[in-house]
């Protein structure tokens, strides 16, 4: 599930988009709970749409399961939903909902705009506004312990190219952790 969301995050550099399609998640998730109630709690199926839609976008994207096996991304949810079914866990209904909001989602504001040049979900402007626009950057950790070296003044691609010994030069003219 983690995989999905990494997934999500990264194609959607925009943070208002992202913040949209959980907010529309809930509030199907609501409007579902008020006329069909599965769950008293809706956190397992807004995972469930995550995971749904993450692996819609990048099908082919190969999934390892817990490190022994791995498998195309479209064949996730379904086998998240088997898991549960299998060990016979009461939320099965709350994942299947999930899957449904999820594949919802993805019909309106993808298949549908591609397909038809439709567009049925936008992104409020007051999301923009407030969220902004742009390529996500994570934060530098404020503790001191990143993984980048220190800057000495010298960039990287500019600092002067060791002079060359007779010892071994382990690590050498390569790029440090942290820097592209």
């Amino acid at each position: 599930m983690s995989r999905a969301l990494v997934i999500i995050q990264a194609e959607e550099a925009e943070p208002a988009d992202y913040v949209f399609m959980l907010l529309f998640g809930a509030l199907v998730n609501i409007v579902i709970g008020a006329i069909y109630p599965i769950a008293p709690f809706y956190s397992g199926s807004l995972i469930a749409m995550i995971m749904y839609i993450g692996c819609k976008r990048d099908p082919t994207n190969m999934v390892s399961i817990m490190g022994y096996f791995s498998i195309p991304a479209m064949y996730v949810p379904m086998l998240f939903l088997a898991v549960q079914i299998v060990t016979a866990q009461a939320n099965y209904l709350a994942t299947i909902q999930g899957f449904m909001i999820g594949h919802l989602y993805y019909f309106l504001a993808e298949a549908v705009p591609s397909v038809h040049g439709k567009t049925y979900l936008v992104t409020p402007d007051f999301l923009i506004s407030k969220l902004g626009i742009g390529e996500y950057t994570p934060p530098r950790p404020s503790n001191g312990m990143d993984a980048a070296a220190p800057n000495r003044g010298l960039n990287a691609r500019n600092a002067p190219a060791p002079a060359p010994t007779s010892r071994h030069t382990w690590g050498s003219g390569g790029q440090a952790l942290g820097r592209s």
